[in-house]
């Protein structure tokens, strides 16, 4: 499956380590960023890429990962198609795609 993939400075360590385990797992992942550790660095430049991304390849899933998630999840839902759902753990995660067909 292709994720995309996307994180400001607050999520930096945490995408990383998702790359690495989504590969592992046999996933295809592209990387919207944060490529470089910035404190300065918004969201928006990486999230919204990442839900357009998701949105012109129907199949593909996002993760979007900031400080608590929930500007992340909005900017990525300003994009047309794009499902984003804010989830904390595996359960909110599951019941997001089942019940909402979130697909970031």
């Amino acid at each position: 499956m292709r994720v995309h993939i996307a994180a400001d400075h607050a999520g930096f360590e945490l995408r990383n380590y998702l790359i690495e385990m989504l590969k592992e797992a046999g996933h295809d992942v592209v990387d919207h960023g944060a490529t470089q550790y910035d404190a300065l660095d918004a969201y928006p430049t990486m999230c919204i890429p990442c839900g357009e991304a998701v949105a012109a390849e129907p199949g593909s899933l996002g993760i979007v990962i900031g400080g608590s998630g929930n500007g992340e999840q909005m900017a990525a839902n300003l994009v047309k198609g794009v499902r984003a759902a804010l989830v904390w753990n595996e359960a909110t995660a599951v019941l997001a795609r089942e019940h909402n067909d979130a697909n970031v």
